[in-house]
Order: C-alpha cells, then structure tokens, then sequence
C-alpha cells in the first residue's frame, strides 16, 4: 500500500527583507542523526521583524542626538533582516510540552510582498504520538528560531532528541564564545544570519483527529494555519494572524558626540582662570582614540522570557517587556543565571577584570575587545562621517535581577581610552606652570625620555593638575600657609594629604606620609620597585592620583580610562538605580554619543588610582561620570548622550 504523505502550512508575519529558505528533506547531520522513515507533514512558513515597514534600513537619530515622534523605531539593515533558515517547532499551548519540529533551507522559499511561504517537513509519526495521547485540546503553540545554530538543531534532530511532551527544550541555552580559541556561535550576528526568535507566543489550532490530516495530503493543500479555515470535515479553525519574530541579540551604535568647536572625539577637560582675567583658558584636552565592550554574557536563551518579580527566575516565555516609569508598571527580562550570575570569567566574554586579582592591568585590557574609535566612525565607508551613528557591533543580552546586583563585575559596559591632549592656549601660555603642564602632555620638554618610570608623573588633588611631586607638595605648602606668610595651617586637607601628621614645627615629622615615601624612593634613585609601591600606595590612599605615561597606537602619552554602563531603562534619577536600569536586552539598539567630559579619567595603572573600579562597585553613583537619554521602542532605539 502506497504510504500517503500530509502537509501543514504555517504562515508567520511577514518580514521586512528577502528571506530566502526552503524545505529540506530530513534534518541535516551524521549518522547520529534522528532518522524517521514514517510518513511526513509539512508545515509552511514565512517570517518578518515586528516593526515591518520596508525592506531599508533606516536610523532616524537625528545627527544632534535630539529624539522626536519620528524616531521611534530603527527597521534594521536588509542584512540584519535576511533570513536564510528557520527550525520550526509545535508545543501543547498549555505547557508548552514538545510535539514535533521541522527545518526550513536551502531557498526555496517564495515571497509575495512582504510575506514569505516556505515548507518543512514533520514527522507524521510524532503528530500520531500526539494525537494517541490523553490531551484532546488541539490547542498548539508555534515557535520558530531564524538562522538557526547548528547547537540547537542537533538537540532536536541527534539521539536521544527531544521526548514528546518534553517541557525543558523551551529553556534552550545558546552559549557564545568569542575572542578566544575556541569561538562558538559567533556567527549569529553576521551579515545575513542574524539569530531570531518568537516575538511573541504564536497560539494555533490543529484538526481534532489524525483522520482530518487526510485532507492536506498534497502541499498544495496544506493546512494553512495563518488564516481561519474551516476542515472538510466541517470543524472552524480560527488560526487568523501570523507569528511574529525578534532578533535574539542586540546592536551598538556610536556617533562623534565631542562640541563643535574642538577635533573629532575630543572635549576640553581641565581649564583655569588666571588672575586678572574672566574667560577661562582650556589647558588640558582628552582625545577619546579606543573604546571597548566589556563583560558580554556568553549565554542566553533562545525564546525571551520576563518575570513580574524580580525573584522569580522562571519568567512567561514570550511575553512583552513593560517599561518601568517612575520605578512602576514594568517586569523583569529573566537573563540565564540573571538571580545567581557572578563577576569573573564563567559568565562572561571580554571581561573588565583580572580575576586572579580583580585588578584592571595588562592582563584585563588583553581580555577586553577594543577598536579604534576612527575606525568605528569609518565604518560603513571610507569617509570618516563622525557626527552620524555608525553601528559598531552586537552583544548578548545581559540582566541581573535586581539594582543591588548591577554592578562593575556584572554589567555590560564600555571603556573608552582617552590622550590628554595640551592645548595651543597652554603652549603659549605666559604662565610658567602652565606652559610646562603643556610641554611635558605635549612631549616638546627637554629631559623627555619616553619612559614610563624616568618621564614626570602627572599628580590630580582637588581638581587641579600638576606635573611632579615637588610641584604637587610646594602647592600643598602653599594652601596651607596664611596669607602673611607666617603661619602653616597643618589642620588644611591639602597638606594633610601630603604631609599627613606633620606638625608646623616639623613637616617632615610622619614618616608614613606620602611625602615620607616619595623622599625614601628619591633617594634610593627612584627605582620601580616596592619604594615605589609603598609611596603610590601613600598618595592614592591620601586622594592624590597618579598618571604615568605609556606608549599606544597614538604614540607616547599620558592616557586615561572611562567606563560606561549600558543603560536600558533610564530612570530619570542621577545617582539612583531603578529597575532594568542597566542591562542589554535583545532586539533593541543602543545609541551612544560621549557629549561631556568633566574630568581626567581613571589612570591606565590600577596602582595609581585612588578610586580604582572594582568588581563591586555600582553603576551608578552620585558621583556621576554619565548622563544618557534612552528611548525605548521595539528593534528598540535608545539614544544615550555620554558625559564624563
């Protein structure tokens, strides 16, 4: 008896690109394979992104980073839409408990419009399986993963595979590994293959009986289950609608943000008013020249989940995020391990710090994935067009479960490396102090040997910038003498940090002093070694911050880091974390444009820093380095203006 073969058409919502996938006859693999060789159905499919409105790309942003009605949504680039394959997988609408699957390939795809039909194979053998069970609700729900990984497929098409009524598969984990020997997944995010998944939960009803299937024997009368129909057999199936998909990782864009009256990507930072005049001279820029992503998570799940409780890590899969306003209203986006994660390497590619010392030395920076700032802005062309968004790359999605939780360890995040830069204003400055501060930046002072340990350390106390010890201690002297000249304030915050316990009759009475410790590493030659740790150690525990200088891309210099958070809710309250606040979640852009830089930042050397990051530090403090505006919209484009 010739075995006859049943077809089931799915249709999804269309999406915004040319999709360009087919029916494959089996699940690709090996000889492990999952090999049925029962009778098959089909099912057809056609898929589009949520925010469907043309097939180009189009960033709204206007170029000043000012947001309007007209620049919600970002539809994506054709190749960020393109979609080459699908898995296709049917689950009881009341556990999500597995029935069956089947994979679209190979582009055989048709399109009509914005709608795109394609036809897989099931197995006709696994649906009697459902069928002969106790359930009698046909009720399903549809669930489909775009371009899909080679890790999950082999979950369902290799032994043992996925058992019917199974309800653990919905908890698939896609582990990414990048930047490292053993790369694993990280095409997910390519040209033309960008990972998605449902959008929402797709409910369908299927024919009552096994028997109905008889109708949708031939694919040109499959069982088209994105329209009502009703079955020869005259039961209505009321499957109106399609299934909407999102990409499963999210987008980082960067635009030139620096004013308009200064080079590309730099801001004036330290400036000082002499006596005698009213406009303040800018003495010291920053040049932002690199910027790198930190602490990307190195898994997440393929279908979004969110929970209303921030402790409950077993959230609704496909259910919409709620934004928060005003710290109400909004729910949880549930990240694997987002209630238990922990700083350090299990959890994370490119992550800030050293984990055998939390530091961050040469060590954490090798770990990091940086790029030439230059380079990001010349990225879609030849031209260097800065003062547009460029798209820099994606990242995972990454959340914690609550504001406690966000933190420097556990947040993904951006280091921008920055060159203090001296100005023409200071070169040519009358003022002798000035004009030196400016040489040694600018590296045209005698006596420069391009040396870390022999070229002049760079000291910051109060705001104010000064090049040597001698000069910072004649400084700290001279706030802590009274005008007349006759008298030494020794109780002055200034001197105390310099001289510690010295007295008016003796300065040089604390030996544990910072200056103690930098006239014992003078005199030994100043050598760099534990006298040079001691008296750093001194000064940074006193507030005073060292910058030493170090050779990069951009040449000898003194260089600095500034650290940003990845913000997705922003709750509006400097110095106070609200819930989502920071995090990454899929299907959303982040908008980045550094617009302010207030001060030096954190030294390249740990060592030197008297407010180092460590990994438990919060994101955001009231001493604030950033000030973001976020717009939250679906492929969600969130706007942050960065000021240091």
């Amino acid at each position: 008896m010739k075995k006859s073969k049943f077809y089931l058409g799915t249709a999804l919502m269309s999406l915004a690109c040319l999709m360009s996938a087919c029916s494959s006859d089996e699940p690709a693999g090996n000889g492990t394979d999952i090999i049925d060789n029962g009778e098959k159905v089909y099912m057809s499919v056609s898929v589009s992104l949520p925010t469907a409105g043309g097939s180009r790309s189009v960033t709204d942003t206007p170029n000043d980073g000012t947001s309007s009605s007209s620049d919600k949504t970002e539809i994506g680039k054709d190749y960020e839409n393109k979609v080459t394959n699908m898995l296709v997988i049917l689950a009881r609408k009341s556990d999500n408990g597995f029935i069956t699957y089947g994979t679209v390939d190979n582009g055989k795809a048709t399109q009509t419009g914005s709608n795109v039909k394609a036809t897989t194979k099931i197995s006709k053998t696994s649906l009697s399986e459902y069928y002969a069970g106790t359930e009698t609700n046909r009720e399903v729900n549809v669930f489909v993963i775009c371009n899909y990984t080679q890790e999950i497929l082999d979950k369902f098409s290799k032994q043992p595979g996925v058992a019917l009524n199974d309800k653990q598969w919905i908890d698939a984990i896609c582990e990414i590994k990048e930047g490292s020997a053993n790369d694993k997944n990280t095409t997910i995010w390519t040209a033309g293959n960008v990972l998605m998944s449902n959008a929402a939960l797709a409910p369908k009803r299927l024919p009552a009986t096994l028997k109905d299937w008889d109708a949708y024997s031939s694919e040109h009368t499959a069982l088209d289950l994105s329209i009502a129909t009703t079955t020869p057999s005259g039961e209505y199936l009321p499957n109106n609608g399609s299934i909407r998909v999102e990409r499963s990782v999210a987008r980082l864009d960067f635009k030139d943000g620096s004013p308009e009256n200064t080079a590309p990507n730099t801001y004036h930072v330290v400036q000082h008013t002499f006596e005698g005049n009213t406009t303040p001279m800018n003495i010291v820029d920053i040049t932002l020249n690199r910027m790198a992503l930190v602490n990307m998570s190195n898994s997440f799940y393929y279908f979004r989940r969110v929970t209303a409780s921030a402790g409950n890590a077993d959230g609704g899969v496909g259910m919409p995020e709620l934004p928060w306003i005003n710290n109400a209203g909004g729910n949880y986006v549930i990240d694997v391990n987002y209630d238990t994660k922990q700083p350090g390497y299990a959890a994370y590619n490119f992550p800030l710090f050293n984990a055998d010392n939390n530091k961050i030395d040469e060590t954490a920076r090798g770990q990091w994935y940086s790029s030439y700032i230059d380079d990001v802005l010349k990225k879609e062309n030849d031209e260097f067009t800065g003062k547009s968004y460029h798209i820099w790359r994606y990242v995972t999605e990454n959340t914690v479960n609550n504001t406690s939780r966000m933190i420097a360890g556990l947040s993904t995040g951006i280091v921008f490396k920055g060159k203090m830069i001296a100005t023409e204003e200071a070169l040519n400055s009358s003022d002798a102090d000035t004009q030196y501060l400016a040489k040694v930046i600018d590296y045209t002072a005698e006596g420069l040997t391009h040396n870390t340990n022999t070229d002049p350390i760079l000291y910051v106390y109060g705001g104010n910038v000064y090049v040597g010890w001698e000069n910072l201690r004649k400084a700290a002297l001279a706030a802590a003498t009274a005008e007349d000249g006759s008298t030494i304030i020794t109780t002055n915050s200034f001197f105390k940090a310099v001289y510690g316990n010295g007295t008016q009759d003796n300065i040089e009475a604390d030996n544990e002093s910072p200056n103690a410790k930098w006239n014992a590493w003078k005199a030994a030659g100043k050598p760099g070694n534990e006298l040079l740790a001691a008296f750093k150690s001194a000064a940074t525990d006193n507030g005073i911050t060292l910058y030493q200088s170090s050779e990069d891309d951009d040449g000898w210099g003194y260089y600095c880091y500034y650290y940003y958070w990845n913000r997705h809710n922003d709750n509006g309250q400097a110095g106070i974390m609200g819930n989502m606040e920071f995090a990454v979640v899929r299907n959303n852009v982040y908008k980045l444009a550094v617009t302010n830089i207030s001060r030096l930042g954190h030294p390249r050397l740990s060592d030197n820093d008297p407010d180092p990051e460590n990994p438990d530090n919060p994101d955001e403090s009231s001493d604030a380095y950033l000030t973001l505006s976020v717009e939250v919209l679906p492929w969600t484009v969130r706007v942050n203006n960065i000021e240091f």
